[in-house]
């Protein structure tokens, strides 16, 4: 995305338990809640409603909050892949 362009998508997610899954895992993580069409991140073609976010930039975001995921995605300044 140009420099100030949002990537498109939303975020749920971090620390707390989102889902408590019938064999008792909890899900956990950032994940996307969706992908706005025409954005860098749709046509990118391969971020999808659900994925899971691991990484961004080099940054671990399996144990990140919310708000630290959010500044991650906003401060990228690497293409999506």
């Amino acid at each position: 995305p140009e420099e100030g362009q949002s990537l498109g998508l939303s975020i749920v997610g971090g620390r707390q338990v989102i889902k408590r899954l019938k064999n008792g895992e909890e899900l956990k993580g950032i994940f996307i809640k969706q992908v706005q069409p025409n954005s860098p991140a749709a046509k990118a073609q391969c971020l999808k409603t659900g994925d899971k976010i691991l990484e961004v930039s080099g940054v671990d975001m399996r144990a990140a909050n919310h708000e630290e995921a959010v500044s991650a995605i906003r401060s990228a300044p690497t293409p999506i892949v």
